[in-house]
């Protein structure tokens, strides 16, 4: 979660964990007398408006094929390797919304919910209005037995269907999940209910 931290912080500290963490996963393949390069390009970063992408000189061409490897690592189930080229690409650009869902996505199949969670929920700052990262953040929820909140994620989700075509099919679909997971939310507050009651009566009776 590091990396994610990193990119919430309102002031940057190279003393931060969050930095030493990140600077110390980008450095541990790489050689003792590099490792200050290392360092100092990704401070250059996240200090400047300035894109890895950018600062390493990488071109659009290697780019592209970067994300081809990675597709086909998520497609055949290498989702570590492929979480890890996602992560290069969407350091490149943090502003391309395909880098950012396939890295959560990556994430996700790991059944890391709670890091997928986090970048399905800011999926919309690259992709406003697309209703994929909502929905997905809901499976997230739903694995992590928060039932109300993925409720809520489809709720939205829905909304950004509503009136597009393209989005007909999900719709329905979203319409489905929530009917049946209101169903499992209603059971499970009764069953709380019930146990209150049963304890209330229990407490009467000693």
């Amino acid at each position: 979660m590091s990396l994610l931290n990193l990119l919430f912080e309102e002031e940057f500290s190279e003393d931060s964990e969050d930095f030493k963490a990140v600077v110390a996963d980008a450095s541990k393949d790489v050689e003792e007398k590099d490792k200050p390069a290392v360092k100092a390009m990704l401070k250059d970063v996240f200090t400047s408006n300035k894109k890895i992408g950018d600062i390493l000189g990488i071109s659009e061409a290697r780019e592209a094929r970067l994300y081809v490897d990675a597709c086909k690592m998520y497609e055949s189930g290498q989702y570590p390797q492929a979480e890890s080229l996602f992560t290069l690409l969407y350091g490149f650009r943090p502003s391309s919304d395909k880098y950012l869902f396939a890295l959560a996505a990556s994430i996700h199949r790991q059944e890391r919910y709670d890091e997928a969670m986090m970048y399905y929920f800011m999926y919309p700052s690259v992709k406003p209005e697309d209703p994929k990262g909502y929905y997905h953040a809901a499976d997230c929820l739903r694995n992590l037995n928060r039932n109300e909140a993925a409720f809520e994620s489809l709720g939205t989700a829905l909304l950004y269907t509503h009136g597009r075509p393209e989005y007909e099919k999900l719709g329905d679909t979203i319409q489905e999940e929530m009917a049946a997971l209101e169903a499992i939310i209603e059971k499970e507050n009764s069953s709380k209910t019930s146990k209150k009651v049963n304890k209330k009566d229990s407490n009467k009776t000693d």
